[in-house]
């Protein structure tokens, strides 16, 4: 997610930073809205077809919804 947003929408280190951490925060919205956004507005700025722009924001959000719980609560012994 955070290698997508690098390319995709030009986001530095610590922009991808601030995603993984809203990535974490999957039970409160506001920081993945403010993130979002953010995306969304680069994305674009970047040329990106606005049905490309949603998948791309479709799958992150799912995966904070998803994906970063579950890989963690499988990776605890």
């Amino acid at each position: 997610m955070l290698k997508i947003a690098m390319v995709m929408a030009n986001f530095s280190g610590t922009e991808a930073e601030e995603l993984r951490r809203a990535l974490s925060y999957h039970r409160s919205q506001e920081p993945m809205q403010r993130v979002e956004k953010k995306l969304r507005t680069a994305l674009a700025a970047n040329q990106i077809k606005p049905k490309v722009a949603e998948e791309i924001v479709a799958a992150i959000t799912s995966f904070a919804l998803y994906g970063f719980p579950e890989s963690h609560a499988i990776s605890l012994p």
